[in-house]
């Protein structure tokens, strides 16, 4: 993403601080966007749900768009935003929803909600649930650390 200037918006200006590291970050970031065997709906509603939590209003304002563009609907992005369940989900989604959420705040899976994942979305997009979560997470610290802004003129609903 870029300004009006050409200046790199939101976490990847922290990636050149050091550009060995902030490479190899990248690179995971690509494969979970480009790789991963989670859906498009799937992986934004992960992002989406872990926004959420972080409270990382530049994740929120980037993937809302993008989640969009990808055929989540209005009701589900903001049912998201309010860390509210949404009843147009696929079970498969919901699952993905409960993994982020306790992923995030007990970063353990109980054995009803492990099961129930694998059954749903078999062990490689689990896998690929548990590295967007380590991801998204440290994309949201490097957005605080660094008090990364909205872009100019943009801002995401309450």
């Amino acid at each position: 993403m870029l300004d009006e200037r050409g200046r790199l918006e939101g976490p990847f200006n922290s990636f050149l601080v050091n550009p060995k590291v902030g490479l190899a970050v990248q690179e995971v970031g690509a494969a979970l966007r480009y790789a991963s065997s989670l859906s498009h709906r799937q992986r934004e509603i992960a992002i989406l749900e872990l926004a959420h939590l972080e409270r990382c209003d530049f994740e929120r304002y980037a993937h809302e768009r993008l989640g969009r563009a990808l055929g989540l609907i209005e009701s589900e992005i903001m049912a998201l935003a309010r860390g509210e369940a949404c009843s147009t989900f696929h079970a498969d989604e919901v699952v993905v929803r409960e993994v982020v959420s306790a992923l995030y705040h007990d970063r353990h899976l109980d054995d009803e909600l492990f099961e129930r994942a694998r059954t749903l979305l078999e062990d490689e997009r689990l896998a690929d649930v548990v590295v967007l979560v380590g991801y998204y997470q440290f994309l949201a610290l490097s957005l605080n650390v660094w008090e990364t802004p909205l872009p100019a003129g943009e801002s995401v609903g309450e």
